[in-house]
């Protein structure tokens, strides 16, 4: 993409999955080859214990507030917006809430 004039920057997370992941962490993402640990997580799901079948999403609101963050007070030379916002999986979810509150706004 930089080749066609497109920057592209990424965010990861500064939060560490608690769950010890299923795999090699190099087999499930090849940037982390040779990290020791768990995963980055952008939140974690898990049921509540009153019996409702409500989940808590511990680390949400930091998530939210790390990313509208770095839209806000990013410190790039070229000061542009960005074009698109994109995330896979967890960061797909914060993507689409993160553009719904921003709409809001």
């Amino acid at each position: 993409l930089d080749s066609r004039g497109c920057q592209v920057t990424f965010v990861e997370s500064r939060r560490i999955s608690r769950s010890t992941p299923p795999m090699p962490l190099e087999a499930v993402m090849p940037s982390q080859v040779g990290r020791q640990g768990n995963l980055p997580e952008w939140y974690n799901s898990r049921d509540l214990d009153d019996g409702s079948g409500l989940k808590s999403f511990d680390g949400l609101n930091d998530a939210l507030d790390q990313l509208r963050a770095f839209l806000n007070d990013r410190d790039d030379e070229s000061d542009e917006p960005f074009d698109v916002l994109m995330g896979h999986s967890q960061g797909a979810q914060l993507a689409a809430i993160l553009t719904l509150m921003m709409e809001s706004d």
